[in-house]
């Protein structure tokens, strides 16, 4: 997990998000499996199995509190409809009959519930957590597979102004050569051939600059 969070520190929150749902199913159940041996043989709670039921309930209604408040960042209906089913189905329906075996355990009576219905009972109430928690993990997968696609779509974008940037200072150059440099290559073979007075035969033809244009009218009027 802590490479996880290291290497992705975006999705920090929705990973410890997760794992407080999983310490939610992990101390339900140890609630319900500290009751079992109690409600197979008829007996009385131990103070230690009760003191842990009480912790791990106690545990469960803290990550309960956390875990709602967090939850209403992630907005998308089906998560807050998975979220509604915990809180009936786990912490009203699944508890009830622990809440109940605990007060008969500490009253001395006998346990209103068998130690099959109760499993059959509580067992599915695990599945909402899980629910919740899968479709969550989903979600995250899915923003986080998006938020790269949108990633790579602005290194695209950057990449082809870098490249269009580089096509054009190209082509500026590539027009420099041509309309100035060129010319001032020939004004220059020009000016060495007149120094020399060697007999000009080649046409300087068609200039698009007025002051390489001027150098030319220059040299025809010193030949001249």
């Amino acid at each position: 997990t802590a490479s996880i969070v290291g290497e992705n520190p975006s999705v920090a929150s929705e990973i410890f998000f997760a794992l407080m749902l999983t310490d939610l199913r992990e101390h339900g159940g140890q609630s319900a499996g500290d009751l079992v041996a109690s409600l197979a043989t008829h007996s009385p709670l131990s103070p230690s199995n009760e003191l842990n039921i009480k912790k791990n309930i106690t545990r469960v209604y803290e990550l309960w509190s956390i875990i709602k408040i967090q939850s209403t960042i992630y907005p998308e209906e089906s998560l807050r409809a998975k979220l509604y089913q915990i809180e009936q189905r786990f912490l009203q329906d699944g508890f009830l009959p622990i809440e109940d075996a605990l007060k008969s355990s500490a009253d001395g009576e006998y346990y209103s519930i068998s130690v099959i219905d109760f499993v059959q009972q509580f067992a599915p109430t695990l599945k909402y957590i899980e629910d919740y928690r899968d479709a969550f993990l989903q979600r995250m997968l899915t923003k986080s597979i998006q938020r790269q696609h949108e990633a790579l779509h602005f290194l695209g974008f950057i990449i082809s102004l870098a490249l269009g940037a580089l096509i054009f200072l190209l082509s500026v150059l590539g027009s420099i050569r041509i309309k100035i440099f060129q010319p001032l290559l020939k004004v220059q073979k020009e000016l060495m051939e007149l120094a020399e007075e060697i007999p000009h035969t080649q046409g300087h033809g068609v200039l698009n600059v007025n002051e390489v244009r001027n150098i030319w009218g220059t040299i025809e009027k010193l030949r001249g």
